[in-house]
């Protein structure tokens, strides 16, 4: 697993709630569940998930099919899933 966002493009990412600064900060939303699919993501959006490491979350960039499988077996840890701009949800996690 590769790509993460450490900051919202407001403020860096404290080692907890993640998610909800990603949320006021620079637009994402929550979904209930992942996509069924990688290939649902809607053009022009990037998915997110927040994995929840105990002391600290992981907001993983969701770039490709094998990083959504992987991410989709995460299964004992917490997760929390965002859609967001795509254009800004690479570059926060620094992805070319």
């Amino acid at each position: 697993m590769g790509h993460y966002l450490n900051t919202s493009g407001k403020r860096p990412l404290g080692p907890k709630h993640k998610g909800n600064t990603l949320i006021a900060d620079a637009g994402a939303v929550p979904l209930f569940d992942p996509p069924e699919k990688f290939t649902d993501v809607p053009d022009g959006k990037a998915l997110v998930c927040i994995i929840d490491n105990g002391p600290f979350e992981a907001a993983l960039l969701v770039h490709n099919e094998n990083e959504f499988r992987e991410s989709t077996r995460i299964n004992s840890r917490a997760t929390v899933w965002l859609i967001m701009d795509k254009k800004l949800a690479h570059e926060l996690a620094g992805f070319k």
